[in-house]
């Protein structure tokens, strides 16, 4: 993440912890995926892994330049390293489109015709292909878990950029 953001990033030990210690929903569902041998590592330090990358601390900026990294065929714009082979991109922005805003990704992708990712902090990622990525944080969520005043301001934006 750190080298997405093109700066040092650092995990919040205190949301790491709280987040952590309350995900037993997150581990219920990664037991069931592998009971059905439908799940490749361990549990456990998947679980841990994945709330790291959550409790992560980011700005706006940080996420703008994520986005553009992959609006970029995943090469950082900042520091100008190749982070992901360009053959990746197209199922990863696909991807998005489909599941990046939950049960709204459908209802995102008509408005909004660009790929995006929305995380529980209020965050949202959107991939501008080919030209830029924009960072949107703003709290409080939908009942999707989506931004409220995100979704708003995207919907702006595009129609400026459409």
């Amino acid at each position: 993440m750190s080298d997405f953001a093109g700066r040092k990033l650092h995990v919040d030990s205190k949301i790491f912890l709280s987040e952590f210690n309350n995900a037993d929903h997150n581990m219920a569902i990664a037991y069931l995926l592998n009971s059905y041998d439908r799940f490749y590592g361990d549990v456990r330090s998947s679980v841990e892994v994945y709330t790291k990358q959550c409790s992560t601390m980011t700005t706006t900026q940080d996420v703008a330049i994520m986005g553009a990294t992959l609006a970029n065929k995943g090469i950082n714009p900042k520091t100008n390293k190749k982070l992901i082979d360009s053959k990746y991109i197209s199922y990863i922005l696909t991807h998005m489109e489909k599941n990046g805003l939950y049960e709204e990704s459908d209802e995102w992708i008509k408005h909004i015709p660009f790929p995006a990712k929305s995380g529980v902090s209020g965050v949202l990622l959107i991939v501008i292909p080919g030209v830029m990525g924009i960072g949107i944080y703003s709290p409080p969520l939908n009942n999707h878990g989506n931004s409220v005043k995100g979704i708003k301001t995207m919907k702006m934006i595009s129609k400026i950029l459409l």
